[in-house]
């Protein structure tokens, strides 16, 4: 069997989407998986969606995040880990973004990104959009400044768009 090297990550708001039956969301999974695709769920959308289920004062909601992370395996996606060393350069690299590039982001908004480029992903599907709206040259520059690929930064409304045009 041919090892998998298209991947993309997926984030914790289109994660929840997903599950909830959004059609973009749909859409933009199942053309990526025609394109060749493998969906990645990183350490910082589990960890989100875990925070959810253990936090959360809405039972709606934490019953939507448990029923998303049964699901993750479901739709056949890949739960890669790092190792502890791995995560602190990953954190190093996400405070970096943050500096860099995401000025108002969290933290875990450049763990999001940071996981992905670590685990060697093209795109990062994201709803965030403080993502979405960073300065995308110095988010790419960061990455590559600690040796890390440069991964494209898009929603699911645009990858339907990209390939409904096709």
């Amino acid at each position: 069997m041919a090892k998998p090297h298209r991947f993309v990550a997926v984030d914790t708001e289109v994660l929840l989407a997903l599950e909830a039956g959004d059609d973009d969301c749909t859409g933009a999974i199942d053309r990526l998986s025609a394109a060749g695709f493998f969906c990645l769920v990183t350490e910082t959308p589990l960890q989100e969606l875990a925070a959810i289920c253990q936090l959360d004062s809405d039972p709606e909601a934490v019953a939507h995040a448990k029923s998303t992370l049964v699901q993750i395996t479901n739709f056949g996606f890949l739960k890669p880990s790092l190792n502890a060393v791995e995560m602190g350069v990953a954190e190093r690299v996400a405070h970096k973004i943050c500096t860099a590039s995401l000025s108002a982001g969290t933290l875990n908004d450049g763990l999001v990104v940071a996981e992905a480029a670590y685990h060697n992903c093209l795109i990062l599907l994201t709803r965030r959009k403080i993502i979405l709206d960073s300065k995308t040259d110095s988010l790419q520059i960061a990455l590559v400044d600690f040796d890390l690929s440069p991964i494209v930064v898009v929603s699911p409304s645009e990858i339907v768009g990209y390939y409904s045009r096709q």
